[in-house]
């Protein structure tokens, strides 16, 4: 596989009391501080990094690959949640008949 350079961006990050080191492929020059989202943002470095070289489609299989394996993931938190929640409402329903039934049953 070939590979080219890159130049990348290094630049510490305070968002809401926690601080990080992060990496943007776009140019970053200047302080940025926000009040609403409590972010300050200030440049560290500049780097240059090896990355491989990959095609328009190539791109777009990794891009697809990923968008199928997040929305799976999705589907099965989706189906974990509607289980947890059918249980719920059926253990309500089945409580309910009881106290019915047994209230029948007093009559």
């Amino acid at each position: 596989m070939t590979t080219e350079n890159k130049k990348v961006f290094v630049y510490v990050r305070d968002y809401d009391g926690k601080t990080s080191v992060e990496v943007s492929s776009r140019e970053f020059d200047s302080t940025y501080c926000s009040d609403i989202p409590r972010t300050v943002s200030a440049p560290l470095c500049e780097m240059e990094i090896e990355v491989p070289s990959i095609s328009s489609g190539e791109a777009q299989k990794v891009l697809s690959g990923a968008l199928l394996e997040n929305l799976i993931e999705e589907r099965e938190k989706l189906r974990a949640e509607f289980h947890v929640k059918l249980n719920s409402l059926s253990g309500r329903i089945e409580e309910l008949q009881a106290i019915e039934f047994k209230g029948d049953e007093n009559e």
